[in-house]
């Protein structure tokens, strides 16, 4: 599946402006990965 970079780079853009996450910022990234897999593990 191809998905045109400017469409990822809109759609993270409107991410970061809703939620204040830096996705330049490795230590945010996972901190936000992580708390999305102990979500989905709590949630089984």
């Amino acid at each position: 599946m191809f998905v045109h970079y400017r469409t990822v780079s809109y759609q993270m853009e409107k991410a970061k402006e809703m939620t204040g996450i830096n996705f330049d910022n490795a230590n945010e990234v996972l901190t936000v990965s992580n708390g999305l897999v102990i979500y989905k593990m709590l949630n089984q």
